[in-house]
């Protein structure tokens, strides 16, 4: 199984890919996303569809590879979380 081959563990179906660029799998009828930052672990959805969570974890790479990460959880904090 090399880079880009599809990995089934556990019922789970996973996309491996070269190391340090995160991972797409499915749960259920949702598929998934992981990613590390600095020793961090994060996981997300990534979408309906096995191409939307590889768009979103595209997305996720850009953002920490140029310096623009800030996390999902900070991502989705309102106005009132800020001013308090």
């Amino acid at each position: 199984e090399g880079p880009g081959s599809l990995l089934e563990e556990r019922g789970k179906v996973m996309k491996v890919g070269e190391r340090g660029d995160g991972r797409i799998y499915q749960r259920g009828a949702r598929w998934w996303i992981e990613y590390w930052v600095r020793g961090k672990q994060f996981r997300e959805t990534g979408g309906k569809t096995e191409k939307e969570a590889g768009k979103k974890l595209k997305t996720r790479m850009k953002e920490i590879y140029g310096g623009r990460f800030i996390g999902p959880n900070e991502e989705k904090m309102t106005v009132d979380q800020l001013l308090a």
